[in-house]
């Protein structure tokens, strides 16, 4: 979503280490803000659109985001995250919720599914 208002939660479900593909996230010196997304194609595919002259994080110094089961990681809309596959065979079930203020701007359809609240 574009709006910069956006609030994400990532609730874990299950311990999330290295092994079993935890979340890393860049550090905000490492990144600057993009005029991209990362949206869904379809039920298989998803990628980045928009302008990926932007896209000059240094991925070379994600951080790991371990954390226990019932922990939660906070979020803005600019954090870039991601996960690795998971080859471990140990669980690492998450809930992700994010929050726009529809105010300040609508839900992108080819984002995630919405519901509205």
């Amino acid at each position: 979503t574009k709006s910069d208002s956006l609030l994400g939660l990532w609730i874990a479900m299950d311990d999330a280490e290295n092994v079993n593909g935890c979340m890393w996230g860049v550090p905000e010196k490492d990144r600057k803000k993009s005029s991209f997304n990362f949206v869904r194609f379809n039920d298989k595919q998803a990628g980045f659109i928009g302008n990926n002259d932007t896209l000059d994080w240094k991925f070379d110094t994600k951080v790991s985001l371990a954390a226990t089961k019932g922990s939660v990681v906070v979020f803005d809309g600019n954090f870039v995250h991601g996960s690795e596959a998971n080859a471990s065979g140990v669980s690492r079930y998450a809930y992700t919720i994010h929050f726009i203020d529809r105010a300040a701007g609508e839900w992108q359809a080819d984002n995630l599914s919405l519901i509205h609240i």
